[in-house]
């Protein structure tokens, strides 16, 4: 029979399609669960600190009282004192790990590997090209049915908005010392608006948030300046949309709002 506290989680995700529930039986009637979200975890980090594993499962079985914190060697690890908190956990990268009423939560949040392909084209006479990585950190959060955007604007301005919101947070980021990017989608009931919130780090503070969606304006190097300036055209031709652009010292925050 399913632990009850798993029953919860598969009804509050049920429209979630990436959600991933593992059972681990340790015993006939005894199992362990370890629950995540493919789009926001890293695989790698689940079965390193997770499902590898494995000797965990002897120790449990011998104890009456189990700790599952002292076996599981994530670098992050929350002890949960209630199911109200697993949905933070899950949305953020976290995997849950369950036995009985026992509820852990262990950070295997996925990165971007963000990466400088081979060129195609001629040799460049500019001598070797310097391969280099940037790691990224994502988190995600996504609290409505992504179907409901598609009923309220037409899906190829919302993707090409999305797609420069994201580009530009990206470009920013890597230039940190902690590459951070927050997305968050959700639904606010009150005014039956849906925000899409991107906020990353950045190193520019003097960017001026009004004059960055004039043609032409860019705080990059060697860029045109009209990724921001295709948005606001956009959103000229739609009164339902709207872009907030704020800052405070750690976040340079975008906030979308889709109205009806």
């Amino acid at each position: 029979m399913e632990n009850e506290i798993v029953k919860r989680i598969r009804k509050d995700f049920k429209k979630t399609v990436d959600l991933v529930i593992k059972p681990i039986k340790i015993s006939l009637l005894d199992t362990i669960y370890v629950i995540y979200l493919e789009s926001v975890t890293g695989s790698d980090k689940v079965n390193d600190y997770i499902l590898k594993n494995v000797s965990f499962l002897n120790f449990l079985k011998q104890k009456k009282k189990m700790d599952l914190a002292s076996v599981i060697p994530a670098p992050n690890t929350k002890v949960l004192k209630n199911a109200d908190e697993i949905e933070f956990y899950l949305t953020n990268g976290f995997t849950i790990v369950i036995h009985k009423k026992d509820i852990l939560a262990l950070e295997t949040r996925a990165e971007i590997q963000r990466g400088i392909p081979e060129p195609t084209t001629e040799q460049t006479i500019f001598g070797p090209k310097d391969a280099f990585t940037e790691n990224i950190q994502i988190n995600l959060d996504v609290f409505l049915d992504l179907n409901e955007i598609e009923e309220r604007m037409k899906i190829y301005d919302f993707t090409r908005i999305l797609g420069i919101l994201l580009d530009n947070a990206i470009d920013a980021a890597v230039e940190c010392e902690k590459k951070i990017i927050n997305v968050t989608f959700r639904k606010e009931m009150s005014n039956d608006m849906i925000a899409v919130i991107i906020q990353n780090t950045y190193n520019n503070k003097d960017v001026d948030t009004e004059t960055i969606y004039q043609k032409g304006v860019s705080s990059k190097a060697n860029h045109s300046g009209l990724g921001l300036w295709k948005i606001r055209q956009i959103l000229m031709r739609n009164n339902n949309l709207n872009l907030f652009t704020t800052k405070n010292d750690e976040f340079f925050t975008q906030q979308f709002e889709i109205f009806k």
